[in-house]
């Protein structure tokens, strides 16, 4: 599935105005994201590659999942150094 979150602030989700060194948060007040894109749990993260694409989607919490994630992302930019 191809996303681009930054479309998602045109649409009824809405986005708060982004700091110095921040993205927008987008906001989901109807779940219309939530159930489009099948969460069904929180947390849930997904990683969105270069292309648009999801390339990793956890729910949940586990204590040292972030580390999984890091790895991920940086996974992620080397692949775009190529």
């Amino acid at each position: 599935m191809m996303v681009n979150p930054l479309s998602l602030a045109s649409s009824p989700l809405g986005a708060s105005p982004a700091t110095a060194n921040s993205k927008p948060l987008l906001l989901d007040p109807n779940s219309d994201f939530r159930r489009a894109m099948g969460v069904n749990m929180i947390p849930h993260v997904f990683v969105i590659d270069g292309n648009g694409k999801i390339a990793e989607s956890r729910s949940g919490y586990t204590e040292g999942g972030e580390q999984h994630l890091i790895e991920k992302v940086k996974e992620l930019i080397e692949a775009a150094k190529k």
